[in-house]
């Protein structure tokens, strides 16, 4: 009965004009922004005005439908700045003076991609003709009864979308229980407490939170590299590579195979066979740097895109497949990812780097492999970067390879490339604390729909800190 027509999919702030599609018999439509009336709506057009402030912080958005007698009949919501996605799409109900549903409509974002490849829509589980997606017309209906509809837009294997809805009928409810992923950092504590005795433990304005669950489960880590990041890992790798063979062990000047460029170039058929042919010369390097099997890796690229068709354009970046720690140690991927050649966004990057880390629910963190001082051509302050984090409840792990301070403020410094053995040593101890830190983490799950940084930790909850923080 109610979907919203504009989304929010990166990086999001200041004044916006949203826009909702309305079908059925309703009275009014209440939004509210972070659990405030922001408007109550009661005609065409189904719009408000939403500002998000200066800077881009977690926001939830939500309209509930209402009938003459107040009575809910339906809602949406809608996370901001919380989750990235490529693309999404719409899907809106057009009906005729006497409230009867005759269309559907489909409209997207995306990026990178103007036109979708693939187009699907169904009613009540048949398909319907998606020709014109701005008018897809419903077969002749009850409209007594419910009826569900649905769409899929695919813009590649990748990249897709789905959006469901339900309309007609009297209205039951289908508001089913929501939860919110906390991620606790373990200080000084092995094991969590049972569920009952941590009943106090969370606070949304006071008042205890419900506990659901607790987990440990995959442990995703996002990484950011500046330009000169490449560069460095291939030099540190080549140096792990020559010092992992005594004087007269292993084959001779195995390092000197060490080419990244030449190595990954080609089909993954190709690559894959080489890698084959190497694997005993170059067995020692993948193990550099290594990773718990249950890391989920992806590196983003602060290089910013643009969502199309044009409306609302936010920052926009891509980033790569996720890899597993078992697929090979952290300089060892980082070898798979394109040298970088432009002006990089890095406070936008890492911003997005948190949002995507906190849409996994699970163990997360992101690292900045830093090598200037210079934060790009970003427009978002180190600052702002900051405090989104810390409201995502998302660690920063900043690596200095760069002897100055970089103004992320907390950073470890991998040392003097001059003397690169010892910033092998260090690197690998950076590693090895990350992925620590990454075991120590629990995620809690919380019941109902909360924002993270509207939750905080009670006086019982002692040896634990809420992630990020």
């Amino acid at each position: 009965m109610v979907e919203f027509l504009t989304l929010f999919l990166g990086l999001t702030s200041g004044l916006h004009t949203v826009e909702l599609s309305v079908a059925g018999q309703v009275a009014t439509i209440e939004v509210q922004l972070d659990g405030e009336p922001l408007a109550t709506l009661t005609e065409e057009p189904w719009t408000v005005d939403c500002d998000l402030g200066p800077k881009p912080l977690p926001h939830d958005l939500v309209a509930i439908a209402r009938d003459a007698d107040g009575e809910e009949l339906d809602r949406a919501e809608q996370w901001i700045n919380m989750a990235s996605l490529h693309s999404a799409a719409t899907l809106a109900v057009s009906s005729d003076a006497d409230g009867q549903a005759r269309a559907l409509r489909v409209e997207w974002q995306s990026i990178g991609t103007t036109e979708p490849q693939q187009i699907e829509a169904t009613f009540d589980g048949q398909p319907l003709d998606t020709t014109d997606p701005e008018h897809i017309p419903l077969p002749a209906h009850d409209g007594d009864d419910f009826h569900y509809a649905s769409a899929a837009v695919e813009f590649s294997a990748a990249q897709s979308s789905r959006r469901e809805t339900e309309f007609g009928g009297a209205r039951t409810d289908k508001i089913s229980t929501q939860l919110t992923a906390v991620v606790l950092d373990l200080e000084g504590r092995s094991r969590l407490p049972s569920v009952a005795k941590m009943r106090t433990w969370f606070l949304k304005h006071g008042e205890p939170l419900e506990i659901h669950g607790i987990e440990k489960g995959a442990m995703d880590l996002i990484v950011v590299r500046q330009p000169g990041a490449h560069a460095v890992l291939d030099a540190l790798a080549k140096t792990a590579l020559e010092i992992s063979y005594k004087p007269g062990q292993g084959p001779a000047g195995a390092w000197r195979d060490w080419d990244p460029e030449h190595l990954f170039a080609g089909d993954p058929a190709t690559v894959a066979t080489r890698l084959r042919t190497q694997n005993y010369r170059l067995g020692p390097l993948r193990e550099f740097a290594a990773l718990n099997h249950q890391v989920r890796l992806r590196f983003i690229s602060p290089r910013a895109g643009r969502l199309s068709p044009a409306g609302l354009e936010p920052e926009m970046f891509l980033h790569s497949r996720t890899y597993t720690g078992s697929e090979g140690g952290l300089s060892w991927l980082a070898q798979r990812q394109p040298t970088m050649h432009f002006a990089p966004r890095i406070g936008e990057a890492v911003s997005l780097a948190g949002m995507i880390a906190r849409a996994g629910n699970r163990r997360r963190a992101v690292l900045l492999i830093a090598t200037s001082v210079a934060p790009g051509a970003s427009e978002q302050s180190l600052a702002d970067t900051r405090e989104l984090l810390r409201a995502l409840q998302v660690p920063l792990y900043v690596w200095s390879v760069a002897a100055s301070d970089l103004g992320w403020g907390e950073a470890i410094d991998l040392g003097d490339l001059a003397k690169p053995k010892a910033a092998v040593t260090r690197l690998q101890r950076a590693t090895a604390a990350l992925q620590r830190d990454l075991e120590d983490q629990r995620v809690v799950w919380l019941k109902g729909r909360h924002l993270p940084h509207q939750i905080e930790l009670g006086a019982e909850a002692k040896g634990v800190r809420l992630s990020g923080s």
